[in-house]
């Protein structure tokens, strides 16, 4: 199961050998700026993931477009 945690900004650059650990055992983990997130550290495997998810939904969304059935690429 995917863990989430979050990390300031200076912990993360502090923390660096720590995050890429964390993220390599499959936690995510929301970096924040002034209290707002502003990036998100995950392993590679999980990117590679929702990247492929990502051209999964483009592609139906581009197949309901050209037949008619939906509003085209979101």
């Amino acid at each position: 199961m995917e863990t989430t945690h979050v990390m300031t900004a200076t912990e993360a650059r502090v923390h660096f050998g720590e995050l890429i650990r964390r993220t390599k055992a499959g936690e995510t983990i929301t970096i924040t700026r002034r209290g707002k997130p502003v990036a998100v550290a995950m392993s590679y495997a999980m990117y590679q993931d929702l990247k492929a998810r990502k051209a999964v939904r483009d592609a139906a969304a581009a197949a309901a477009f050209v037949t008619g059935e939906g509003d085209g690429p979101a």
